[in-house]
């Protein structure tokens, strides 16, 4: 009976050797499987399909990746991929190179995780449908100084994107889709000079906002459709601020308080009805006021205009009498053109070297 129990034994390891078996195969196909689509990104000189223009001394370079000017058909066809890009280096060992990149026209939707680079210090995205920003691709750019992305479809910025210490000096985001800006509200700018948000669709500035680009030398905010303003109380740095285009309509005393330091403030095309005395009394540094195509018929004859003022623009209000009280002895250029002014009797010493008063129904014009 020896044999017959000998191969009843074996019979019952058959199934469960087949089992093993198909579980190591299947393992096998697995791993074969994903080894064949894992992506193996190519390792692409930039400067071998985009333009690099080197300055004289070799210490910058400009790479250029513009759309149509991609040197290779193959990657003027198929999109480039920015992943397996390598950056160009110092030919010098020992030296250093600062590297400004310029992306347009690539058909983006998204921007994926760039390589790392120290030497980047502007990194431009144009013309593109780029529609939200995630922080991955910027994670590794410590020395970036310059970031544009215009002109695409903006409607949304991871809200952790800018709360990383950076070294920002100008940040370009005009022309696109958004709608709030929480991540701008949450930021640390270390270093910022100039922040560029024109032509999104805003409606709204917080003084959380403000506080956030305190800092900040010039703020451009033109068509945003803003109707509502608060720029709380603390003292910004900011010089100029743009807000042409948008939809104010009231300019109180603490509109632009805490803008104790602006230069020059833009408020053309807008639906301005009506101007507080002292909105513009703390601003004693504002050199240029542009107020106009607004619906300020009549301006307060005891409004406080700053005594820095050299240009102040009311034109197309429909302004039916001379506007100003007291005017500053540094005015330069006054333009009040596209009214419906008939005496233009100032009362006054004027010291402009400029003035602009067609398309108006002058009947007497007298000053001193």
């Amino acid at each position: 009976d020896a044999p017959c129990v000998v191969a009843r034994t074996v019979w019952s390891w058959q199934p469960f050797a087949m089992h093993l078996f198909r579980t190591f195969a299947l393992l096998i196909l697995v791993l074969v499987t994903t080894s064949a689509r894992a992506e193996v990104l190519p390792v692409l000189e930039v400067c071998s399909v985009c333009r690099c223009l080197e300055d004289v001394d070799e210490s910058t370079v400009a790479v250029e990746c513009l759309g149509e000017s991609l040197r290779h058909d193959q990657q003027r066809n198929n999109r480039l991929d920015l992943r397996g890009i390598v950056w160009p280096v110092a030919k010098d060992r020992n030296g250093t190179l600062k590297v400004r990149a310029y992306f347009a026209d690539l058909e983006l939707h998204y921007l994926p995780k760039l390589p790392t680079s120290t030497s980047l210090i502007e990194l431009h995205f144009e013309n593109d449908s780029i529609k939200s920003l995630l922080t991955e691709p910027f994670d590794n750019f410590r020395n970036l100084e310059v970031l544009s992305i215009t002109n695409n479809a903006l409607g949304s910025l991871d809200k952790d994107f800018f709360t990383a210490p950076n070294n920002l000096l100008k940040l370009d985001l005009s022309n696109n889709s958004l709608t709030a800006v929480t991540a701008l509200e949450r930021a640390h700018f270390q270093a910022l000079e100039s922040i560029d948000l024109s032509h999104n669709k805003l409606k709204a500035v917080s003084h959380q906002l403000v506080r956030a680009l305190e800092s900040v030398s010039l703020v451009r905010l033109e068509a945003c459709d803003i109707y509502n303003w608060d720029s709380g109380d603390r003292p910004t740095r900011w010089q100029m601020l743009n807000l042409n285009r948008n939809k104010l309509t009231v300019v109180s005393a603490t509109t632009f308080a805490s803008l104790e330091r602006l230069e020059a403030l833009y408020l053309a095309y807008n639906e301005i009805q009506h101007i507080d005395p002292q909105a513009f009394e703390g601003l004693k540094l504002l050199e240029r006021l542009d107020l106009s195509y607004n619906h300020v018929t009549n301006l307060e004859a005891n409004l406080v205009l700053p005594e820095a003022l050299t240009m102040i623009n009311v034109a197309g209000n429909g302004m039916e009498r001379w506007p100003f009280g007291k005017l500053s002895q540094n005015l330069r250029i006054l333009e009040i053109q596209n009214n419906v002014i008939t005496d233009l009797s100032t009362g006054q010493q004027v010291s402009v070297i400029i003035l602009n008063a067609s398309n108006n129904r002058l009947d007497t014009f007298a000053g001193d």
